[in-house]
């Protein structure tokens, strides 16, 4: 936190003061004399500007190094800090500041991992939902084009509270930095080079006038990609069939994305605002497996296999609408959310045998949603430091699938899902002196109905009511942050797990999703240590009726294996994590070590096999702050082998490097970085399913340089204040 003082211009004397929050802003009412402003922090250099109304910009202050001789004192104010949900990192003023993108700013903050396919997950807690500046990113392109330079702090919930649904397990809220007034404007290009290019352009307009903000955004982006996959499955059923198989895949995608919205401030007390955003995606595939199979160790055939997928997603509609209002101790805020969506993909794949007959497949298939929801909360200030809250969710989610297959060789299949989810909550948060606690409960009531060719099916429509309670609290030892908490979350399966219809791979082996699939609940106590430089956190989690990956075989030709989804008993896990990010001089590295053990027991070849082997993993970032606005990183990943649910993996490990330089007062920013150097990043799942057995060794272009430029002038303006309904239901649609 900073000191800020007003003082008279004339003759330096104190007028007033007051200190930051711990994100840096402040409010203190100017006096009609000229006047100057004072800020000032323990280990930076203190910065005095005239003073003016309205908002003051952002005050960077930079650090401060006293010389004693050949000693160097220098202060340094902690870059992590404990909030009552998780762990907030402050970038302004950070080494951080001048990374890139936010998606590697993710990287670099403890606890959030981002792999090779841009997937971000919290250790521990899964797939996030992000926000920034209380908007839901819907699209993770996003992070790649919102320049580092322009990002206040990052905060990580990994005990979300009853406000969130009971499907989010973690959080991450990006606060972005305060401009000036006026008309706005940034651009981002990213170029991407592996063995294609593919590069994607945003284009960003805000315009602020007082309490009024417009915006409006376009993006557009084409590329390439391809992988290799070799395979060696074995089916244990009436015979042993092994198939061994090399598939190559090739992408063309392309990407359109265009949004427009405002934002009103009425008064401090009263704020209003809504979006409008479009999406159109394309995915044309190209595959070429061979395989050659095997019967009891005999070769029975081969095949040489050729194929496309086209896939278009269009039109993409996402809708928001918000108000927020303060009246005296009371607080409102109030969201409703529109999301519609229609995916047709078309896949002919044509099989040729060497010792039977050839085989043509030809299958279309249509998914179209629709979701609306509304979300109100009532929130009232007990005291100075204690509030409690109520409120209320709606989701309605529609979801329709079409499958025909030409040949007959599938079901066609007509089936329609409707989800209605209502959900209450109550939140509690009281601070003694250096305690905090904070309390809440949940209550959802979840009703489906699952149509099969227009026939309710009873089985998979069901009902489900549950309580879901948190509790935390907070508290400080010494220098030392301390929090602890409970609380029990679900995780309802993706639409696509519930999707009974049938995708062909090869005349041996499928894929379908499980119509009978039960939602996972969770229960969990986290536990969150912060001082100085280092962080810590650990979590056991009892899971119980996970879903995981599984497999059966025909009845009528055992030859043919299908891959899908059950719900196992329970699994129970436990993950420790810690991180160390000290500064010397201009080196600042990053240490961060975890371990996540699973204690998980499957059934595979009638037998029961226990999967506890721990995962171990090790990170190490190193940023270099050179002269002349220039940064230099060298970052190595390793992540050991171990048991994942019902698979095991091979370890794995990558060393990337980059450097940057800000030109213009940082307007334009260039960076170059090299990802995977080595080429050693190989992912490689071993999967032990009842009867089946898969191993596997995946090989992606994982190394690859990117060119991204970033220009702003004046981006960023008032913070939109929606935060959204129903977001954890879009993340399943």
């Amino acid at each position: 936190m900073a000191n800020i003082f007003l003082l008279s211009e004339k003759d330096s004397s104190f007028v007033r003061g007051t200190v930051s929050a711990e994100d840096g802003s402040f409010s203190l009412q100017t006096s009609p004399q000229n006047c100057l402003l004072k800020v000032s922090a323990v280990g930076y250099k203190t910065v005095i500007e005239e003073a003016r109304q309205g908002d003051a910009g952002v005050i960077v202050l930079k650090e401060n190094s006293l010389m004693l001789g050949c000693v160097v004192v220098k202060g340094d104010l902690p870059r992590h800090k404990l909030t009552k949900e998780g762990m907030k990192t402050l970038v302004t003023g950070s080494v951080l500041e001048k990374i890139g993108t936010a998606n590697e700013v993710l990287q670099k903050i403890p606890m959030v991992t981002v792999n090779s396919n841009g997937e971000i997950q919290v250790f521990g807690k899964g797939t996030p939902i992000i926000y920034i500046n209380n908007r839901k990113v819907m699209d993770k392109s996003e992070l790649e084009h919102l320049s580092s330079e322009n990002i206040q702090s990052v905060e990580v919930i990994n005990r979300p509270g009853a406000g969130y649904d009971a499907t989010v397990g973690a959080v991450i809220r990006i606060k972005t930095k305060k401009r000036d007034q006026g008309l706005g404007f940034s651009f981002a290009s990213q170029n991407k080079y592996d063995h294609y290019f593919s590069e994607n352009q945003r284009a960003e307009i805000n315009y602020q006038k007082k309490g009024l903000n417009i915006f409006g955004m376009l993006s557009a982006g084409t590329g390439q990609r391809r992988s290799t996959i070799y395979g060696d499955q074995t089916n244990f059923a009436d015979t042993v069939w092994n198939l061994k198989s090399t598939s190559k895949s090739y992408h063309r995608l392309s990407d359109l994305q265009g949004k427009v919205g405002f934002g009103y401030d009425v008064s401090p007390h009263h704020s209003f605002g809504a979006y409008y955003q479009y999406s159109a995606d394309k995915d044309k595939e190209y595959d070429h497996f061979i395989s050659d199979v095997f019967s009891n160790g005999t070769f029975y055939d081969s095949w040489n296999s050729s194929g496309t997928t086209q896939e278009k997603k269009r039109p993409g509609h996402d809708a928001n609408i918000y108000y927020n209002g303060t009246f005296g101790d009371f607080s409102m805020n109030w969201n409703m959310d529109y999301v519609y969506s229609k995916d047709n993909q078309n896949q002919i794949q044509r099989e040729l045998s060497q010792n039977y007959t050839d085989r043509s497949v030809i299958t279309h298939n249509t998914s179209q949603s629709r979701l609306g929801a509304v979300k109100a909360e009532l929130s009232y200030r007990l005291s100075p430091s204690g509030t409690v809250s109520m409120g209320e969710e709606y989701t309605n989610t529609h979801r329709k699938n079409l499958f025909d297959n030409i040949e007959g060789v599938f079901s066609d299949n007509n089936n329609k899902m409707q989800e209605k989810n209502s959900a209450l909550f109550l939140q509690y948060s009281q601070k003694w002196n250096k305690i905090q606690l904070n309390a809440g409960m949940r209550y959802e009531h979840v009703s489906t109905v699952y149509t099969l060719n227009g026939v309710r099916q009873d089985d998979q429509s069901r009902k489900y009511d549950n309580l879901f309670p948190d509790l935390s609290v907070s508290f400080p030892i010494g220098k030392a942050e301390f929090s602890v908490g409970y609380s029990k979350k679900v995780q309802r399966p993706g639409y696509s797990q519930l999707d009974g219809n049938v995708y062909y791979l090869n005349r041996f082996h499928y894929l379908s999703g499980n119509p009978m699939l039960r939602p996972t609940y969770i229960d969990a106590v986290t536990a969150n240590v912060s001082y100085s430089w280092l962080f810590f956190t650990a979590s056991f989690s009892h899971d119980k009726d996970i879903i995981v990956y599984s497999s059966n075989y025909d009845q009528q030709d055992p030859k043919i294996a299908f891959v899908t989804f059950e719900n196992a008993s329970h699994l129970n896990r436990l993950n420790c994590y810690a991180s160390l990010s000290p500064t010397v001089g201009w080196w600042h590295p990053t240490w961060n070590v975890g371990m996540n053990q699973q204690w998980f027991k499957y059934n595979y070849c009638q037998q029961i096999k226990s999967f506890n082997k721990p995962i171990l993993f090790f990170q190490w970032y190193n940023a270099f702050n050179l002269p002349d606005n220039c940064q230099l990183r060298i970052d190595g990943n390793y992540q050991g082998s171990g048991n994942n649910q019902n698979m095991k993996l091979d370890d794995l490990w990558n060393i990337d490097a980059s450097a940057g330089k800000s030109f213009f007062n940082n307007r334009l920013s260039i960076r170059l970085a090299v990802h995977d150097i080595f080429n050693m990043y190989k992912f490689k799942p071993q999967m032990y399913n009842h009867n089946l057995l898969i191993l596997q060794q995946n090989v992606t272009d994982t190394r690859y340089i990117t060119l991204t430029l970033h220009y702003n002038l004046n981006i960023s303006g008032k913070k939109y204040k929606g935060t959204g309904a129903g977001n954890s239901e879009k993340n399943r649609l």
